[in-house]
């Protein structure tokens, strides 16, 4: 059942969406940066900037639970999103799980087009395990965007033969940019954060003239087989509520350990707003990946 905090922000967040939609590139871009900062970091965490192939930094707890790592991409439909708008969820997962957090900066669209973030998503994956991490120790996360980017780098890293990570959480992720999914219709009126026709301007964007059901673009159209275990978590109330349920579809048709959390009258990545759900959702999070450690 969803919260009485959480029923009340749905409602805020519903009043603002047209304003929000409507924004022009450079002032989502701006906007996205400046909620970023008015959430603070929690003293318990320290954070360092982490040289390597692109902008990055290190979110560390002050006592670390286990060698494993997070490397976390952020979302913004491959046109927006920063360190400065990603450091609120990335400091979540630090806080909540343990662990320490890789954030990184990626190339934007339109900008930077396809294969721009995938090739910076390898590279900074590619600049950790040659700083000593093993692969199997890195867990790939990343929010809407973030999260098929996520899924793109796992599937080239195994069309390359190298050495997969040891699993992935994908927050709402963007897995499907034909937006074909029933939900890009049937949901557009309950969800309080984006619209598919903004999201299809972003994809044409990204994909620049690639064909939008390239794995590389669309990961449910690849070969999933022999992924690690992934932890999926969506609201439902969002228009991408489809691009999970087709997630969990195919990994579970490719052997894959797949789990899927749909959190009722959540939004898009509720995750960064503090709420009972959001308690609930990094729980969850926390124990995916005690278990990965334990195994």
């Amino acid at each position: 059942m969803q919260s009485k905090k959480s029923a009340a922000m749905l409602g805020l967040l519903r009043s603002v969406k047209p304003v929000i939609c409507n924004l022009n590139l450079d002032l989502k871009r701006a906007g996205s940066d400046f909620l970023g900062k008015l959430k603070k970091m929690p003293a318990s965490l320290r954070m360092m900037p982490a040289p390597g192939p692109r902008p990055a930094e290190w979110i560390v707890p002050a006592k670390e639970k286990g060698d494993l790592v997070i490397l976390y991409s952020h979302g913004g439909a491959y046109e927006g999103g920063s360190l400065t708008s990603s450091r609120a969820l990335a400091s979540v997962l630090a806080q909540d799980t343990g662990r320490r957090v890789l954030s990184y900066d990626y190339r934007l669209a339109p900008e930077h087009p396809f294969p721009a973030a995938l090739d910076d998503a390898l590279a900074v994956f590619r600049h950790l395990c040659r700083e000593g991490i093993e692969p199997g120790r890195i867990v790939l996360a990343g929010d809407s965007a973030g999260g098929g980017l996520s899924l793109a780098l796992a599937l080239r890293l195994k069309d390359m033969g190298e050495p997969l990570p040891g699993g992935m959480v994908c927050l709402s992720p963007w897995t499907d940019l034909t937006g074909s999914v029933p939900s890009h219709r049937t949901r557009a009126q309950d969800a309080p954060i984006i619209e598919s026709e903004g999201l299809h301007l972003s994809a044409l964007h990204y994909a620049a003239g690639t064909p939008l059901d390239t794995p590389y673009l669309s990961p449910v159209y690849g070969d999933l087989t022999g992924f690690p275990p992934v932890l999926i978590q969506v609201g439902t109330n969002e228009v991408l509520l489809g691009d999970s349920l087709l997630l969990k579809k195919r990994l579970t048709e490719c052997g894959v350990p797949v789990t899927l959390s749909v959190f009722d009258g959540m939004w898009h990545v509720f995750h960064v707003f503090d709420l009972p759900e959001t308690n609930q959702a990094m729980e969850q999070i926390r124990d995916f990946l005690d278990h990965l450690l334990a195994v």
